[in-house]
């Protein structure tokens, strides 16, 4: 007897209107290592009380009682419990009799004049029923898994699909449509066909080697062929099923990220543009903390992004007179939002930077300031100019005043 059938308690429904039948069919079962529970009814009532009041692993009836008959007992049957197995046990049942119960659902017929058979037939009924009980939670499993599977292709963008993995079949969701194409039903090989050229071999060569090694998660970024011929910038991740050792399923999901893609392509192009000004652009958190630092106040200052990032601008640029510049900038900032003026600064060696500055507030969507941008124009070299021509100036104007006293001098030595 298979294990699984020994393991449990069978709930056995006996219609026999004869006591030595019933103790026959239950020394049987039991000599063979089932262990049953058995319901004794003698007639169509108690037959009828017994399906109303319980469920049932196996039916087992005689064909012919005082009051009452098998077919009839077996039409009953199929109206509380369709799936439960129905054996006759009868010693008066006939072939053709026999063979028109199977055709109305009985699992099997036994003369009582055989009854060593009824063993076999139990084992195979009960068998056959406990592999239907399977078949059908996996049919309804399935039926969820679908029903999910239309929920969330519903409920988002993002394209959901399942890729049979033995039979190279995939199935995509309906919003699969919107972009890509009609198709949402195709073999591996038309699926790995919609991915650029370019990407194929690398998510190809991914897959095989996440199946191959037993692995239970594989994601990609690459760009799949959208319906117009285009390329759409996706991120792909999926997870694998396995049975037996042998990969069945990945089911993933696939998500367009061409917007996303596009914008970040945007502020790397607008970043790369910042980091050309030779002016220095400095963003700083309403604490002071830099947050942002470009190419041109590493070349003002010396210090790099890496170092400066997250430092505090007060203490990386100022020394002693900062605080108090710095109240008179804030005090601007929070008055009329900017603020623009010469400030003296210090570079990573310690030698001064003359910059003139340009400070704005940025407020977030809800008005609140959220950080500072500064922008600085190093003007240290046009500062000492100015100040070599304002010495070359007073020179010049000191010269001429020495000039002029000793020709006055002269005059009134002369005499």
């Amino acid at each position: 007897m298979d294990t699984e059938l020994l393991s449990k308690q069978v709930r056995v429904l006996h219609l026999e209107d004869n006591e030595n039948d019933h103790l026959l069919v239950v020394e049987l079962l039991r000599a063979d290592g089932l262990r049953c529970e058995f319901t004794l009814a003698r007639s169509r009532e108690e037959f009828s009380t017994a399906l109303a009041n319980g469920r049932f692993d196996l039916i087992i009836s005689d064909f012919s009682l005082p009051s009452y008959d098998g077919l009839s007992a077996l039409s009953v049957a199929r109206q509380h419990y369709d799936e439960t197995p129905f054996i006759f046990f009868s010693g008066t049942i006939g072939e053709d009799v026999a063979v028109e119960s199977l055709k109305n659902g009985a699992a099997d017929y036994v003369l009582k004049q055989r009854p060593t058979r009824l063993i076999a037939a139990v084992r195979r009924a009960l068998r056959n029923a406990g592999e239907r009980e399977k078949l059908r939670h996996a049919q309804n499993a399935l039926r969820e898994s679908e029903e999910r599977f239309r929920v969330v292709s519903r409920a988002t963008d993002d394209v959901v699909w399942e890729w049979d993995v033995q039979k190279r079949r995939v199935v995509l969701s309906a919003n699969f449509k919107t972009a890509f194409g009609d198709k949402l039903d195709m073999t591996a090989d038309e699926w790995f066909d919609l991915i650029h050229a370019d990407d194929r071999q690398r998510v190809v060569g991914g897959v095989s080697s996440l199946l191959a090694t037993g692995g239970s998660v594989w994601w990609s970024e690459h760009r799949l062929r959208r319906d117009d011929g285009s390329y759409a910038f996706v991120f792909d991740r999926a997870s694998v099923i396995y049975h037996a050792g042998r990969p069945q399923r990945m089911i993933g999901v696939t998500i367009d990220m061409s917007r996303s893609k596009a914008a970040e392509e945007k502020i790397h192009e607008q970043a790369a543009l910042l980091d050309k000004a030779r002016d220095a652009i400095i963003v700083t958190t309403m604490d002071n903390k830099i947050s942002y630092w470009n190419q041109g106040a590493s070349r003002i200052y010396g210090w790099t992004e890496k170092e400066a990032l997250g430092s505090n601008i007060l203490e990386l640029l100022f020394h002693e007179a900062a605080p108090a510049q710095f109240a008179a900038v804030n005090k601007a900032l929070q008055a009329t939002g900017e603020w623009t003026g010469e400030a003296r600064e210090f570079n990573k060696s310690g030698e001064q930077v003359v910059v003139q500055a340009r400070a704005t507030l940025i407020r977030d969507d809800n008005g609140r300031p959220k950080s500072i941008l500064r922008i600085k124009t190093d003007i240290t070299e046009q500062k000492k100019l100015e100040e070599q021509f304002l010495r070359s100036q007073r020179l010049e104007s000191l010269g001429a005043l020495v000039s002029g006293i000793a020709h006055d001098l002269n005059n009134t030595l002369v005499p």
